[in-house]
């Protein structure tokens, strides 16, 4: 299916293509996964440097290729694998017809039609895929879509998409066939431009946006007009996420503090916590997070490669992954979300691919 088909044509297109199966790797892919101390990696480099200028072997070359080299740093300084790993349901990258993902940003997972939506980054589309992870279709407004960072679905059918080439919100309305940008009015002004980064939507159709440029969130109605804004007393937070629970508490993060925070229905700070470190329940660059339906936490951390799991108080549970390019490993992911049924999806925007893991089963 072309990209720069019109928008008409594409939307109709969604439901009448055949199921086309992406290119993807299963859990028994697997991997040996290596114990190699600093000398070891240190002793490794030489060696492929060596073959690279000519002065060693090709098989000592793809021996070393082979080395997986996905390794964290524990907070004894010591250089060790993760050993949490949680059962990968499937890996979607490319297929024939879709193509190839490229920096894909964030995911929307309907529960109604189990369908998957992807942000197709720097492919100017979104991405559609089916209850089996099968392709269905892409859209690109007619080449009028561009960079999309974000995607989420009101009551109402209608997706909201944030561009990160023209810093605005665009709606699609599927029945309607209708794609056009979303003006945000009475928005208080501050001393930055508005710079929007992640959106969430409530029971309501209300609106929550992160404005990184001024560190704070907008709440909007269903028709994008400004009702409040939230903000914590000690300044502008450089929030990257947000996501709502069903009591309507509010949860975001701060990748440059390294810390959660819950806010309620009211934007009332509820609690916070996270600090920097190495632990497993400490954090590097924290970027996405979401929430079960038993209320446990999963903080997606950027620069390590991993998930560590919290209850509602803030109680480390569990961490899970590791930095690294095989099937079952993260590199700079930028998204996370877990479905009403425990299937947990990363966007893992180093390797352009979407993995999907089943929560349920750990």
């Amino acid at each position: 299916m072309s990209e720069n088909m019109t928008p008409q044509k594409q939307l109709k297109g969604e439901s009448m293509l055949p199921h086309n199966k992406v290119l993807a790797v299963s859990k028994n892919t697997g991997s040996l996964i290596y114990m190699v101390s600093a000398s070891k990696i240190i002793v490794a480099v030489f060696f492929l440097l060596l073959t690279v200028f000519g002065l060693g072997s090709a098989n000592a070359s793809a021996q070393l290729m082979q080395l997986e080299l996905t390794l964290t740093l524990n907070h004894a300084g010591m250089l060790t694998p993760s050993t949490n790993q949680m059962p990968l349901v499937i890996a979607l990258s490319r297929s024939q017809l879709m193509g190839a993902l490229k920096k894909p940003s964030a995911i929307f997972y309907d529960e109604t039609k189990k369908r998957l939506y992807v942000a197709d980054t720097d492919n100017d589309r979104l991405v559609s895929f089916d209850s089996e992870f099968n392709f269905l279709a892409d859209f690109d407004a007619g080449g009028q879509l561009k960079k999309p960072t974000g995607v989420i679905r009101n009551s109402k059918g209608e997706f909201y998409i944030l561009s990160g080439v023209e810093n605005g919100l665009f709606i699609i309305d599927i029945p309607n066939k209708i794609f056009k940008k979303q003006e945000l009015t009475g928005i208080p002004a501050k001393g930055n431009p508005v710079v929007l980064q992640s959106i969430a939507v409530d029971m309501n159709d209300n609106l929550y946006l992160i404005d990184k440029g001024n560190g704070r969130i907008l709440v909007l109605n269903s028709k994008a007009q400004f009702m409040r804004e939230i903000t914590l007393k000690n300044g502008p937070v450089d929030f990257s996420d947000i996501r709502l629970d069903g009591s309507g508490n509010i949860y975001t993060l701060s990748a440059m503090e390294r810390k959660v925070y819950i806010f309620n229905s009211k934007g009332e700070i509820i609690s916070s916590f996270g600090k920097r470190g190495n632990r497993p329940e400490e954090f590097w660059f924290p970027v996405s997070l979401t929430i079960d339906k038993n209320g446990l936490i999963y903080v997606l951390d950027r620069h390590k490669g991993s998930v560590a799991v919290f209850n509602s108080e803030g109680e480390f549970q569990s961490h899970f992954f590791r930095y690294g390019w095989v099937p079952g490993e993260l590199y700079r992911p930028s998204y996370i979300h877990i479905d009403s049924s425990g299937t947990l999806y990363i966007v893992d925007q180093g390797n352009n691919r979407i993995q999907i893991f089943n929560a349920e089963k750990m």
